[in-house]
């Protein structure tokens, strides 16, 4: 995404320094031909070099900061289903390693707390997915 973002940004300022060139050519010749006679414009084409409005670049960083924001988004979501995940494992291990040594009470306990604690991880997965 960064690269495909770059790259967008690259185009979009060589692309602003064409027309600018563009624009820069034209003016110039038109002010050869006595069509452009005011200073400010006349002026305005010995000292700049750049005509480019930079709203373009900041549209481009504003949609690269909200799908970056998704994308760290679903990564959260991501980690707390694997965690969800380790914990169903560690769970279902402990219940296998003491199945003769558990009483149905410690059986319920120990499911509700995994339950738990599952439960509190799945906010961050709802949110991502």
């Amino acid at each position: 995404m960064r690269t495909y973002y770059r790259k967008l940004a690259r185009e979009e300022v060589d692309f602003a320094h064409l027309q600018t060139e563009s624009a820069r050519t034209g003016l110039l010749s038109a002010q050869k031909r006595g069509e452009i006679t005011d200073p400010w414009v006349i002026d305005t084409l010995r000292t700049n070099t750049e005509f480019a409005s930079p709203a373009s670049l900041d549209d481009l960083k504003v949609k690269f900061e909200s799908k970056n924001a998704s994308i760290n988004l679903r990564i959260r979501g991501a980690q707390a289903y694997a965690k969800i995940l380790k914990n169903v494992a560690e769970g279902h291990q402990k219940l296998c390693d003491n199945a003769d040594k558990l009483s149905s009470r410690e059986v319920l306990s120990a499911a509700l707390s995994y339950g738990k604690t599952i439960k509190s991880l799945t906010v961050d997965f709802e949110k991502a997915f």
